[in-house]
């Protein structure tokens, strides 16, 4: 997703008139047209947010209930950390 959102974001730069040699008009875009094209990338990263949360929420439960000394639990309890700092990246 941070990679989509930073493809976006350096190709409607490349469309704006500062960006592109002399002679070659290019309308710049306005703030709704950059907004629509955008629309989809906000949508994956607020579901990233809610996602995110929501593994937070569940993680911080079961490391309350869990028994510390289950190995596999521990290795579960690690992947989702890894997993948490994934998404808190996006």
């Amino acid at each position: 997703i941070k990679e989509a959102v930073w493809e976006k974001i350096k190709e409607i730069g490349d469309r704006q008139p500062e960006n592109h040699p002399e002679g070659v008009p290019e309308v710049p875009l306005t703030p709704e047209a950059v907004s629509v094209e955008l629309r989809p990338l906000m949508l994956w990263m607020a579901n990233t947010t809610e996602l995110l949360s929501f593994v937070q929420e569940k993680v911080l439960e079961m490391e309350k209930e869990a028994d510390q000394e289950d190995p596999q639990l521990c290795n579960d309890l690690e992947l989702c950390d890894e997993a948490m700092a994934l998404l808190d990246e996006v």
